[in-house]
Parts: structure tokens; sequence; C-alpha cells
């Protein structure tokens, strides 16, 4: 009889059964060694992992089992993030949502789930809410160019044809501060939204190129910009 309070046992015991394909105690070994704190986090959502990659439709024990480490760790970011990416693998995608929301709002200096968050919410015409999430994306990584592509698309759709952004980010080490207030974007119609999204693409790249402090962009409709310091 295993020791419930040793987690590297009930580990072992779920790889033993793992590989006889017993997926019943397998799972009950894996729930007990997430229950015994000397298991780091790391180990548990490596094992998560292991069945996300290897199962088409994720088993609803491999569910509660995450969920079961949102509960331990509610203030960890990548558990909620690893809950979403099982709830999206399983067809979920409004319990994806959720979850991608709560990772972002727990840690949101990770553009891959800021992805899955604006791309759901277009997928879900929640233009509102996109919008909101594509300006503070956009705060916190302004070459992403999708960001503003899909800002415009929102925009468009809530007939907010002028909106703003207020954009502070630190470059290299050898350009120190650059401080980017008041960019205003004018979006005007659907067919204008993929000259923005060309714009942006070709300019921010560049901003590496711009040696200065506190300049000012201007983002005229034809597509010409205006550089104030």
């Amino acid at each position: 009889k295993s020791d419930p309070k040793n987690g590297n046992v009930h580990l072992t015991l779920a790889q033993y059964f793992l590989e006889r394909e017993d997926k019943d105690n397998t799972y009950k070994e894996l729930k007990l060694a997430f229950d015994c704190p000397e298991i780091t986090l790391q180990t548990k959502t490596k094992s998560i992992t292991y069945f996300l990659d290897k199962q088409v439709k994720i088993d609803s024990q491999v569910v509660e089992l995450t969920k079961q480490l949102t509960t331990n760790y509610p203030k960890e970011a990548q558990v909620f993030a690893l809950l979403g990416d099982i709830y999206s693998k399983n067809s979920m995608d409004s319990s994806a949502l959720t979850s991608y929301h709560k990772a972002v709002d727990l840690d949101p200096s990770h553009y891959s789930i800021w992805e899955e968050v604006v791309l759901m919410e277009y997928e879900f015409k929640q233009y509102q809410q996109l919008l909101e999430d594509c300006s503070k994306a956009i705060e916190l990584f302004p070459t992403k160019s999708k960001l503003y592509l899909l800002a415009g698309v929102s925009a468009n759709q809530l007939k907010k044809y002028i909106f703003k952004i207020d954009l502070k980010f630190k470059t290299n080490e050898k350009y120190k501060y650059v401080d980017f207030r008041k960019i205003s974007f004018l979006i005007m119609r659907s067919k204008l939204l993929q000259r923005v999204f060309l714009i942006h693409s070709w300019f921010f790249p560049r901003l590496n190129a711009l040696n200065a402090r506190g300049c000012q962009i201007g983002t005229s409709l034809n597509g010409a910009f205006s550089l104030r310091v």
C-alpha cells in the first residue's frame, strides 16, 4: 500500500499504470500526487501537458486535474492558460476564453495568450471587449500588427472611427526609453483596415531606429506619418 503523503511514489505509480494503459488508476495516482505539496507546480503542469499533446479529445479526468490546479494555485497564470488550452482542444471555446482572460489578468506579459483572447473575442463578435483588450495588449506589445488590425475591425463594427491608445515601452539599452503617447488611429471603413495593417506591419519593426524621447506619432488616413518631438 502506497504512502498517501508521498507524492513521488504516486507519480511513479501513475507512470506504471500509464504504461499499462490503465487510465483509471493513472488518474487516481495523479490526483493523489497533485495533493502533495512537495511535488512542484512545474512537474504537475508537465503531467497535464503530456495528455494535452497525446489525446485528441482530452479526458474528463484530465480536465478535473487541471481545474484542481487552478484551485490549488489561484494566482498562477500558467495553470489558467493550461486549462484554456484544454478547453480549446475540447472545442469548449467559451470556457477557454474565460480561462485565458483569467491568465492575462494574473500575468499580462505573454503575447500568445493575448492572441488567443482577441481571436476568440473576434470569433464571438464581442467587439467592445475586443477593442478594450486590443488596446491593453497594444500597450504591452506595440509591434504586433495583428492587434492593430483587430482593433480596427472592432472599432469599425462599433462605429468608433476615432480612438486613442497610449503607449509607453522600453526599447533596448542603446536607445533607453522611448515614450510614445497620444497615438491617434483614424479608422474609417472596412476597406481601409488592410491599409492600417500594412502601415503598422511596415512601421513598428523600425521603432528601434528612433533614438528619441517623448516622441508623438500621428497616423493619417493616407498612411503618412508625422513625427513631432
